[in-house]
This record gives C-alpha cells, structure tokens and sequence, in this order.
C-alpha cells in the first residue's frame, strides 16, 4: 500500500468516525439515550436523561436503572422485555417511569442489544427513548371520561360492562357465581322536590361512596344514570352468600346521609340476576335484574328480589 493509498484509508476512516460522531450528536440531541450492561447498571447516560430524570450525574453514575422504576408495570412485563434484549433481539414499548421527585412520566422505548462480533452474544444494551408523557395523560384523560361517571366519579355503564367481561372469565375458571344487582332508590324524587336537585346530587354522590366502601375489594359498582346503579358482585359461593352482600349493601344504604343542614335517609329497591344461571350476557342480565328490581318495587319497595326464575 503506498502513500495515496494510506492517505485514502486514513481519511475514508476520519470520514466514518465524524460521521458516527455526527449521529451520536443528532441521537443526544433527539432521545432520552443510556447504555447498560447486561445487568442493567448504567454505562452511560446522555443529558436529556439527567433532565427527565431528574437525577444529577453524580447520583446516577454506577446506579442500576431500576433507581427509575415506577412499578407500575407487572413483573411479567420486565421479564418479557429482558428475555427478548438477552436473546439478542430488539425490544420496543411503552414503559412509565419515575423521576427523583416522585412524579410519573412515559417514554416510547427501543432496547438495542449490541453484540460481540465474535460470540454473537449481547455485551451491552442501548436504550433510546422519547417522552410520550402528554400523549399518555391525554389517553387516560379519555378513558377516564368514556368509563366514568361524571357526577359520582364511579364507573359508569360502559366500564361495568367490560369489568362484567372479566369478571365472568374468572368466575368461570373458579366455578362460582356473579350477582348483577340493579339499585333504584325509592322516592328518590321527592328528594330532588324537597331539597332541589343541586343537593339531590350530593346525595346521589355520597351514595355512591358509601356503596364503593361497603362492597368487598373484588365487587364492582357503577351508576347507569338518574337515581339508578348497578352491581356486580363477584367470587360468590351460594344464594346465601349473595344474600348476606345484599343486606349489608341494604343496611348501608338505610344509614342516614348528612347534607349541609340536612339529613336523609334512604331506602332502596334491589334486583338479582346471576351468572350462569340465568344468562352470560351482560345486557340481559341487567335486564333481568332491572325486572327482577321492578317486581321489589310491587312488593312495597325497601327490599331485594331475585329473578324469580331462580333455580339454585
């Protein structure tokens, strides 16, 4: 190799290196970018980490990069994603993190192992991220609106009906029953007369309150409008464990409420239907348990009453 051909290999090499220095600039300026190493100990982090993260060099230098783990996500999440960067293949996704001050932020993540050349093993891992925190706030923002009620904060229809959908596949991998309950407060509108309807909408607020913190942990309860909300009781046994719900539940909704000024007292009609019994369609099962609701009301109101084509 003569001297033109050194000159050519050693500028063509210059070349290559500015370029990749020029990328590396371009990637710090665009990404959240950190090394690890097979681990998960930071090698290297750029500015843009320091600033989302909140963390000053000094305090991320040597840490793991479990110091920003939210633990929002499940355990079976991270192993997902480190099964696929050690397997050597690239790992894309939304991760939540946490920043040093406590607060939450999203980043739209690619983990790119790089390999020895040699073992064709992973020897480290690149990961480049973008904030995707607003986009995030005004997904949930959504779904918070399309599943909540706006007046009592609980679910609403839309949101019952999916839970339903969950709750009815455990229900049938555990061999138990669903109750869908239909709750319609008896005389409701002599409050809204009495009172007026501004402080007829605490009440249905408080209610809905008390009813959230009397049900058990793994029930669900939603308000499908005006004075009426609906309840799905899950991980039941027997009829008489559905009925022992159903007095507490009766109980708690006769304990006065405390309005500014004021105190009212509450009674209510209930409807049952059940899971699998009479149907495995949610609609129909609030249908059954709105006639079901209905025939509490013939009754004299102040009571519960199951399908009447129960069979247990």
């Amino acid at each position: 190799m003569d001297k033109n051909d050194l000159a050519r290999h050693s500028n063509h090499a210059i070349t290559i290196d500015q370029r990749l220095l020029e990328q590396r600039r371009a990637l710090d300026e665009a990404a959240i970018v950190s090394e690890t190493d097979l681990t998960g100990n930071i090698t290297y982090f750029n500015d843009k980490f320091v600033e989302i993260s909140g963390y000053s060099r000094y305090e991320l230098i040597g840490q793991n990069h479990r110091i920003i783990n939210s633990n929002t996500h499940n355990p079976a999440f991270f192993q997902h994603m480190w099964h696929t960067i050690l397997m050597g293949d690239t790992w894309q996704g939304d991760i939540c993190n946490r920043k040093k001050d406590g607060q939450l932020y999203w980043v739209k993540s690619t983990i790119v192992p790089i390999m020895d050349t040699n073992t064709h093993k992973p020897v480290r891992f690149q990961s480049i991220r973008f904030d995707i925190t607003p986009q995030k706030e005004l997904e949930q923002s959504l779904i918070h609106q399309t599943t909540t009620d706006p007046l009592t904060g609980i679910n609403n229809r839309y949101a019952l009906n999916r839970l339903f959908n969950i709750a009815k596949n455990l229900a049938e991998s555990q061999n138990t029953l669903l109750a869908v309950c239909l709750i319609d407060l008896d005389d409701f509108k002599s409050i809204n007369d009495q009172l007026g309807h501004k402080e007829g909408d605490q009440v249905l607020i408080q209610l809905a309150l008390r009813l959230k913190h009397t049900l058990r942990d793994h029930d669900m309860v939603a308000r499908l409008g005006g004075d009426e909300f609906a309840l799905i009781l899950n991980n039941l046994k027997s009829k008489d464990e559905i009925n022992v719900c159903l007095h507490r539940l009766s109980q708690a909704i006769e304990q006065p409420l405390h309005l500014d000024g004021y105190s009212v007292t509450l009674s209510a009609s209930l409807g049952v239907a059940i899971y699998p019994e009479h149907n495995d369609e949610f609609d129909v099962l609030i249908r059954q348990a709105d006639y079901s609701m209905y025939l509490a009301k013939q009754k004299g109101k102040n009571q519960f009453v199951f399908l009447i084509i129960l069979k247990i």
